[in-house]
């Protein structure tokens, strides 16, 4: 422990330093259960991180530090599981975040090897060398590691050892790293009078408490910064921070839950069978409630199973390679996330419905910039075809989004639990094409068309399988939207026309596509696909107004209609004037005789119904909700509709 570097200003940053697989292989298999380093600011968040990858890009460890000792080597435990793998580059560092001074403890020097013992970042991208910089010192970081019973210090890194390359690395920018950095402590000379606000370098007001509150009517991405005013003269603008203000966000479609679950068998050391051990009912009961009291929400359960869990006969190859994504944010299992939000825990018998209502609520009150419309259709005797129209309407930077579609199984007789649950609900059985997702391109106009096929065997009841497919983020993990369908199937509708108890032959049903004629029961049918929702129709025959509907094809297989006539039954003319049109609570039908009336609705069905009707006696509407309605008068044998509007 010897100084402190970091910008002297407000600020966050990371340093770290890097294991190469060759150096790590002595040590393979060990266990990480200790980090130490040297903080050196009180005013100051600090937190743990491991990461691998070769741009560091994957966090598989992190933990947020409180009660720190400030210049002295503090040694914090590791408490998750961080086993070394083979053949992989692993960083161990911390993230700053400073109200400035200089966090970061280092020692005098020399850099032991640039560009892997001096580490450090500013924003997400590559490590960069503080050697590069000109400063010869290395961040006070040490690893350790324990194998099966004993403790172990990492060995020091040393010139000789395998150079890591640095020849992708670039200087900071001086005004990223505030230039230049600085081993000595500084002290401020006088307090600020006040304090100047800027947006995107221009400056919008002042203020002399260190809060500012702005308002914003146009939605964008905003830089802001701020430069201290004392008697003499302004201070230079602190670091930028960038905001984004999106008015044209829209509500979700439905909110993705994903739960990591096991429900199979452990066996024992003396080849014993035992039963679900690990098992998740917590986890999966608290996502059953869920999808029993909420509409909005599209539930994957992916089974694992291996040597360590278990045995689980629903785990798939897929759902595995899900499964261990996550797994290497969070080392835990199990867990569940809602639109990327994990939250980890219920292996215990007690429902985590609980725990998930509120994380569903906050998930499904986020807007979204990314509107998802998805269409499937059957192709083949085994494959179905998903197209998904994604559409930015907000501010997103698109560059990171993948389609995942998922087939799942809503509903499986399966005892787990050691017998006290009987089934396995929105079991993943395949992701398509495949644990990757499908990439997302969006054009010049902000609009990406994305096709998936998705095979299943055709000998399968298929009306036991849903289909949901979302967008998600591969670096942030956020799912911005998503849908879930089922897969289409034929199904039988049958249409009724009738006038009044009377079958219509030969009247003319529009329908899908397709036209259809009545029979002498006034009847005709027609398959059509279980998916399509609402369904427009339209019948018509020569001597009846021309009626439109629309029926649902999740709830309906009848159809029954009721034409009206379009005019009187003979050459004599029926005297009779309705009105007002629109009306509201009152309908006056004018003419020199007592007539009856009929009201029906745009269905055909007849909900109200006058035997005497004249200039004195109006029928009364009050009762009908608002909308379009045909009145039926008949006198002496004749019979004429008017089509009227209730407001």
């Amino acid at each position: 422990m010897y100084s402190g570097i970091g910008l002297d200003a407000p600020g966050e940053f990371e340093v770290a330093i890097a294991y190469t697989p060759d150096q790590l292989k002595p040590y393979q298999g060990m266990q990480v259960t200790k980090v130490a380093f040297t903080p050196t600011e009180t005013n100051t968040i600090y937190i743990i991180k491991i990461w691998t990858g070769n741009l560091a890009d994957s966090i598989i460890y992190q933990d947020t530090l409180s009660d720190m000792t400030i210049g002295q080597w503090n040694i914090v435990p590791v408490d998750s599981l961080v086993i070394l793998e083979p053949d992989r580059l692993y960083f161990f560092g911390y993230h700053v975040n400073a109200q400035g001074g200089f966090p970061v403890g280092c020692d005098a020097g020399p850099t032991v090897l640039p560009g892997q013992s001096d580490l450090i970042r500013t924003e997400t991208g590559p490590f960069y060398s503080l050697y590069d910089l000109g400063l010869d010192v290395n961040p006070n970081i040490e690893v350790f590691l324990e194998p099966t019973s004993s403790v172990k210090q990492i060995a020091n890194i040393t010139k000789d050892q395998v150079h890591f390359s640095n020849s992708g690395l670039t200087r900071i920018q001086k005004q990223a790293i505030k230039e230049p950095l600085k081993f000595e402590n500084t002290t401020k000379a006088e307090t600020p009078n006040s304090f100047i606000v800027y947006r995107n370098n221009e400056s919008i007001g002042t203020s002399t408490e260190p809060a500012y509150h702005d308002i914003l009517n146009v939605g964008g991405i905003y830089n802001y910064a701020v430069s201290a005013l004392y008697d003499a003269d302004e201070s230079i603008k602190s670091e930028s921070v960038e905001v984004l203000y999106d008015n044209n966000r829209i509500p979700l479609n439905t909110v993705i839950s994903e739960a990591f679950i096991n429900v199979g068998t452990f066996i024992g050391e003396n080849g014993n069978e035992i039963a679900n051990s690990p098992s998740s009912p917590g986890v999966y009961m608290g996502i059953f409630e869920l999808n029993f009291e909420l509409e909005k929400i599209a539930s994957i359960n992916y089974h694992s199973g291996s040597a360590i869990l278990g045995y689980d006969p629903f785990a798939t190859e897929s759902s595995e390679a899900r499964f261990m994504k996550y797994m290497m944010q969070t080392l835990s299992f199990p867990m569940a996330a809602f639109n990327g939000d994990l939250f980890q825990g219920g292996g215990s018998a007690e429902s985590m419905y609980e725990a998930y209502r509120p994380i569903y609520d906050s998930a499904l009150a986020r807007l979204t910039p990314i509107a998802l419309e998805c269409t499937i259709e059957k192709v083949s005797g085994s494959k179905y075809r998903l197209q998904a129209n994604s559409t930015l309407v907000g501010i997103y930077l698109p560059k990171n989004l993948v389609l995942h579609t998922v087939l799942t199984r809503d509903s499986i007789y399966h005892e787990w639990n050691s017998g006290k649950i009987k089934q396995v609900n929105y079991v993943a059985t395949g992701m398509f094409p495949n644990a990757n997702g499908a990439t997302i391109d969006f054009d010049a106009s902000g609009n990406a068309f994305t096709n998936v096929d998705v095979t299943i065997d055709p000998f399968l009841d298929i009306s036991n399988y849903r289909v949901v497919s979302f967008i998600q983020d591969t670096v942030t993990f956020q799912i911005l939207n998503g849908q879930l369908m089922k897969l289409p199937q034929k199904k039988a509708v049958f249409f009724t026309v009738l006038d009044g108890i009377n079958p219509i032959e030969g009247a003319s049903i529009s329908v899908s596509g397709s036209i259809l004629i009545t029979d002498n029961q006034g009847k005709a049918g027609i398959n059509l696909w279980d998916n399509q929702g609402e369904v427009l129709y339209s019948i018509a025959k020569e001597g009846y107004i021309t009626q439109e509907g629309i029926f649902n094809m999740d709830t309906t297989t009848q159809v029954q209609v009721n034409l009206l006539v379009s005019g009187i039954n003979s050459n004599q003319k029926l005297a009779a004037q309705v009105y007002p049109n629109p009306a509201n609570n009152q309908l006056f039908v004018v003419s020199n005789e007592v007539i009856s009336a009929s009201v029906f609705d745009v269905s055909g069905k007849e909900i109200l119904n006058r035997v005497e009707v004249s200039n004195a006696l109006p029928i009364d509407i009050s009762s009908l909700e608002k909308g379009i309605y045909f009145l039926k008068i008949m006198q002496n044998g004749l019979e004429k509709s008017y089509k009227f509007i209730k407001e």
